[in-house]
């Protein structure tokens, strides 16, 4: 069985370091700030819970690149709408 760090680190290598990330408030951002402290196309968004999943999108309409978001059950429920 996979333990968060592996796959996060899977999900890393699947899309390389070309593609853009946006992290969700909470334990996640700081899991992948420790495992990718040197990546430049990770977009932190520390208090702004359930704001990602927009701020992804709007990324992903606007780029070629691809866009991985990171949001958690709770954050994502804050904002179904989206």
């Amino acid at each position: 069985m996979l333990n968060k760090e592996d796959v996060i680190r899977k999900i890393f290598e699947f899309h390389g370091n070309e593609a853009v990330y946006v992290t969700n408030t909470g334990y996640i951002s700081r899991d992948i700030f420790k495992l990718f402290p040197e990546n430049k196309n990770i977009f932190y968004m520390q208090g702004s819970m359930g704001a990602s999943p927009a701020i992804g999108l709007g990324i992903a309409l606007n780029s070629d690149k691809d866009v991985v978001v990171f949001v958690g059950d709770g954050s994502f429920l804050m904002h179904l709408g989206i």
